[in-house]
């Protein structure tokens, strides 16, 4: 009985094999639906919970029943919600081509991110924590170019379903900020980011990580969510902040010095002055 039921199991398979062959557009739809459940499963959403979190869809759970039924429910608005709203590539998505998730920012524009995070504490309902994700082996020493090329990024979490109005808990994952730690201006602006976590109207959560896998190329292949949650705290952000005197560890006075120049010249003071008398930090 069992060899029957397995050998009906291949039969469906390979008819199905043949369809998506035969039906090219169809095929791909079938890989775009993979896809979808795949975003959705690497943030821990159960099926059940879709529906609940895009309720202008009109999504059912019968809709999940198969490749074929989610399918039908496809469209481009539905890709594009998904796309922005998980932070995830809408090429990738549509086709499978290009990387998974784009990095919101590689070089030195700080305004952009500070304009990012002041928008992202409007809502009651969410939360956020902010990882900084280091890459194995790298040294934490203010030096210059001192020959290694590990990465450092900052990735946030954002948290639905908490405070005041609360419905479906979940996360988004945002890399935020990717740089060579060896630069003096990456190191600069995560400091600079860092601080500004600090100012939020909650002051968001920071935790340091280290993970073997950590370069540009990773994101073409892989989600944000699978790095924070297979890397490891192990370092307080907070401890390469501060100048010499105020860290726990004071590792880096002259990089700390540096950068408070740095932010006055770009007129990051000013903009906290402004920012303490918004909502944002009443």
């Amino acid at each position: 009985m069992i060899d029957y039921v397995f050998k009906i199991i291949q039969l469906d398979k390979l008819r199905e094999w043949i369809e998506d062959k035969r039906f090219a557009k169809r095929g791909g739809l079938r890989a775009t639906a993979r896809r979808v459940l795949q975003v959705f499963d690497k943030h821990d959403i159960p099926v059940t919970r879709i529906p609940q979190i895009f309720p202008q869809f009109n999504l059912h759970f019968s809709d999940f029943d198969s490749l074929d039924s989610l399918v039908k429910k496809l469209n481009a608005e539905l890709l594009e919600t998904i796309s922005k709203h998980f932070f995830i590539n809408y090429d990738w998505l549509e086709t499978g081509k290009g990387p998974v998730q784009d990095i919101f920012e590689t070089g030195y524009d700080f305004e952009a991110i500070y304009d990012f995070i002041v928008n992202y504490q409007d809502s009651n309902d969410t939360s956020m924590i902010a990882y900084f994700v280091a890459q194995k082996g790298i040294k934490f020493v203010p030096a210059y170019d001192h020959g290694s090329d590990e990465h450092v990024t900052v990735i946030l979490e954002i948290i639905h379903g908490e405070g005041e109005k609360l419905g479906v808990k979940y996360s988004r994952y945002l890399p935020l900020y990717m740089g060579y730690w060896h630069y003096s201006k990456t190191r600069i602006m995560l400091k600079s980011i860092s601080l500004l976590l600090f100012q939020a109207q909650k002051s968001i959560p920071q935790k340091g990580l280290f993970s073997k896998h950590l370069d540009y190329e990773y994101f073409d292949n892989e989600f944000a969510s699978s790095l924070t949650n297979s890397s490891h705290w192990e370092w307080h952000p907070d401890d390469y902040i501060f100048c010499n005197g105020r860290s726990a560890q004071e590792k880096d006075p002259i990089d700390a010095k540096r950068m408070q120049e740095y932010l006055k010249e770009i007129g990051f003071y000013t903009k906290l002055k402004t920012l303490r008398s918004t909502e944002f930090l009443s």
